[in-house]
């Protein structure tokens, strides 16, 4: 699927320390947590059947770019 930037403002102080103990625990990057968040929200949100539709429709344009 093609990617989508999103830009969003947040307290600078709070990202900061956010940063520093996501490192010290050794886990994934804010970008990679928030991906995570909305990757949740998505499947809370939208129907399954829609959820199927947009996956069926983007295997479908993949296979089509790699014929060409």
């Amino acid at each position: 699927m093609k990617k989508v930037s999103i830009s969003i403002e947040y307290d600078e102080t709070k990202m900061k320390a956010l940063k520093y103990f996501l490192e010290q625990k050794g886990n994934k990057s804010v970008s990679e947590k928030l991906v995570e968040t909305l990757d949740s929200l998505y499947k809370k949100s939208v129907p399954l059947n829609v959820r199927d539709y947009i996956e069926s429709s983007s295997d479908n344009s993949n296979s089509n770019t790699g014929n060409k």
